[in-house]
């Protein structure tokens, strides 16, 4: 053992080896959730019946789910993962096979540095901390997770990446050289359902992880599909070459774009609903050395607005940015990059206005959220409307 890093020779992170191991019966009794009585009780049961003696002590009603998920966390100085809020990096699920997720009810997280953060029920099971550390060759960061919310996160994340994998499977390939516009355009391969339901898939998928953009990037060998999570891109598959041409084309199509122009821009939009939520899509498509790259901006419809105390200010800022918005002139200016709220401002910000005694007029790209008593306009480059032609119109009109 590593006693500088306390890291195993595998590389495998070991909290719970600093001290002797205290059995979950200890840890419940030392934080007041259940007597030295009852943990004997279910000990002599689990003799009979062998389970966990967390599972024993769900069933009698003693504690919850969540008492034996805080005292792990407690106890190990452990962070304790709300998997309902918490998104799943593809990349760090790629590193540990389903079946072993499974088998040791445990979810990876993300990639820190060169550690894999995972969620587990039970962070102190040394062998599945090895076996994990084995599969994906890297130091394992072990956290406390909830069951019931681990066992949902494997459901929803690797029957999405599986289910993708055998769409992907049953794509035709790409048409030879001199063939790819005709074939395209005649619809034949767009109409294969393998690549309407992958392109579903790849949506649903980022709708579940919160993520603002889809890029589908073409290289020598592979076509590389990223997700946009809080403002930061992550790997999250790859695939074939030659399904690059269907889901370039199969997103032209549902964004109203010219199938058969491959070499300059395009760039539409599209509604879609998919697995009961429906989302706007904004694509936008451009010329590589490998082909056409293909940026999806995700909005997600289901969303609920935030109101401006949601949003995180300190009360302060709060009340002075309460302010301004009451000012009867001026111009406020929201930046910052993708995914860092802009639009969540601006809308929480909207909602906090006076509708009945003032005039309120937006100029958006696209209509996200529709508000009631507010004229809302959808930028048009086509019918010649757009920020710098509406931002006149909207004065005349005030």
């Amino acid at each position: 053992m590593n006693g500088e890093n306390n890291l195993h020779p595998d590389n495998t992170t070991h909290p719970t080896r600093t001290a002797p191991r205290k059995h979950l019966g200890e840890m419940l009794v030392e934080a007041g959730r259940v007597t030295a009585e009852q943990v004997e009780k279910a000990l002599e049961l689990q003799r009979k019946q062998p389970r966990k003696l967390g599972e024993i002590l769900v069933e009698q009603g003693l504690v919850t789910p969540k008492d034996i998920a805080t005292v792990l966390c407690l106890q190990l100085n452990m962070p304790l993962i709300d998997l309902r809020c918490h998104p799943v990096q593809p990349g760090a699920l790629r590193l540990v096979p389903e079946r072993t997720a499974r088998g040791h009810t445990l979810i990876p997280l993300d990639i820190v540095g060169d550690s894999l953060v995972v969620a587990m029920a039970d962070p102190t099971d040394i062998r599945a901390i090895d076996d994990i550390a084995a599969q994906a060759k890297m130091r394992v960061q072990p956290a406390v997770g909830i069951p019931a919310e681990i066992q949902e996160a494997i459901d929803l994340n690797y029957k999405a990446h599986g289910e993708i994998e055998r769409q992907i499977g049953q794509i035709a390939p790409s048409p030879g050289p001199g063939q790819g516009a005709e074939a395209l355009a005649s619809g034949d391969l767009v109409a294969q359902t393998p690549i309407v339901r992958t392109v579903d898939l790849l949506i649903a998928q980022a709708l579940k992880e919160r993520a603002s953009d889809i890029h589908i990037e073409p290289q020598e060998s592979r076509v590389r599909i990223r997700y946009r999570i809080d403002g930061v891109l992550h790997d999250a598959m790859s695939l074939p070459p030659g399904t690059l041409d269907p889901l370039v084309s199969r997103v032209k199509i549902l964004a109203k774009m010219n199938i058969t122009e491959q070499r300059r821009p395009q760039d539409g939009q599209f509604e879609i609903r998919v697995e009961g939520r429906e989302a706007d899509v904004r694509a936008a498509t451009y010329e590589t050395a490998y082909g056409e790259t293909v940026v999806l901006r995700i909005l997600d419809k289901s969303l609920p607005l935030f109101t401006l105390p949601e949003l995180g200010l300190l009360t302060e800022a709060l009340k002075r940015y309460r302010d301004m918005l009451k000012s009867p002139f001026g111009m406020i200016l929201v930046a910052g990059p993708t995914g860092s709220g802009k639009t969540t401002t601006l809308y929480a910000s909207i909602n906090q206005l006076d509708r009945n005694e003032r005039n309120i007029v937006t100029i958006e790209d696209p209509i996200e959220y529709h508000f009631l008593d507010i004229k809302q306009t959808q930028v048009n480059p086509k019918a010649g409307i757009t920020f710098a032609t509406g931002l006149p119109a909207i004065m005349r009109l005030d």
